[in-house]
């Protein structure tokens, strides 16, 4: 329930960040947002082969990234000044090298899990590919009813989810990580 709450938490910060162009509010959301933690414990879940954990985790990413649209299009329904797709400072369309960025930093986020001395990787991970604006995005797609826009945020989402995903599970599996790591995200 935390998790949930923190994660409405984020999604309404990364909403006035939206609304004020303010890539320092974005940068703190990312930082906040539970939903990196839940995308790396999918991705070691999978690598590790434990079926339970990664049920559980995918129910946990499912219901914030449900609840970041649903706060995120409330905020802009019933924000009294208007906020245009158009002026927002999000990335509707994702290239290569979003794909590298998301891979190398699963893979790093993933190492990060093993060391005894942790750094501050797995909230850089997740500054850089700041799965929660994009979630706000669409929400800010939806209220504005511009389903393109929605769905180019939609697919910046997946597929930053996707390759953090795939690359932790990777990472895992080729470390051969126990299925109960040092420490959770």
């Amino acid at each position: 329930a935390s998790k949930l709450l923190i994660m409405v938490s984020a999604a309404l910060i990364c909403s006035i960040g939206l609304t004020q162009s303010s890539s320092k509010i974005l940068v703190g959301t990312a930082i906040i947002s539970p939903l990196i933690g839940t995308i790396f414990s999918i991705g070691v879940a999978l690598g590790t082969g434990n079926l339970r954990r990664f049920c559980i985790y995918l129910i946990d990413f499912l219901l914030e990234a449900l609840l970041g649209v649903i706060v995120s299009t409330l905020y802009f329904i019933l924000l009294p000044m208007s906020v245009t797709p158009s002026k927002s400072i999000a990335n509707t369309s994702p290239s290569f090298l979003d794909v590298i960025i998301a891979s190398f930093g699963g893979i790093a986020a993933t190492l990060e899990l093993t060391r005894k001395k942790t750094a501050f990787i797995i909230p850089g991970v997740a500054i850089v590919s700041s799965v929660t604006s994009s979630l706000c995005c669409v929400g800010l797609g939806i209220a504005n009813r511009s389903i393109s826009y929605s769905l180019g945020a939609f697919y910046v989402f997946l597929t930053y989810s996707f390759f953090l995903i795939l690359s932790s599970c990777i990472t895992a599996s080729l470390l051969h990580i126990p299925g109960k790591f040092k420490k959770h995200p």
